[in-house]
Parts: C-alpha cells; structure tokens; sequence
C-alpha cells in the first residue's frame, strides 16, 4: 500500500516537472523608458569651494563621468 503511494506521488511529481519545463515560456518583452529627471540634466562642471572637496575620477577604461564633492570622515 505504501510503495504504491509513493509511486503516485513520485508520477505526480514527475508529471508537473515535466510540464513546468515543457511549457512554452512567453515573457513580456520589456521597454526602456528613460526616467523623468533625465530631461532636467545639466551637462558641465559646478563650481564649488575648495573646502568641500570636489573631485572627479577619471579612467580610460570608463565611458561615463563622474564626481564626488565632501569630506573624509576617518
């Protein structure tokens, strides 16, 4: 009696496996929609005192610009 539940159940399990793969899988091709500050940006450099440490890195291998303006702590 046992070995036979067992069994159903292993067929059960197998059978949803096998469907859960099979399955023919659709998902929602997904848009890039720009965020809405975008359009707010301003290109250029602040001018900020020197007292507060404005710095921005550079590398060749970086295809983007950044920078960070503050203190040190520790």
């Amino acid at each position: 009696m046992i070995v036979s539940v067992l069994a159903v159940c292993f067929a059960v399990t197998l059978l949803v496996m096998i469907y859960a793969l099979c399955r023919p899988q659709t998902k929602p091709k997904a848009e890039f929609v720009p965020p809405p500050f975008e359009s707010e940006a301003q290109q250029g450099v602040p001018d900020v005192p020197e007292e507060f440490g404005y710095s921005s890195p550079d590398r060749d291998d970086m295809s983007y610009d950044f920078a960070v303006c503050g203190k040190r702590l520790g």
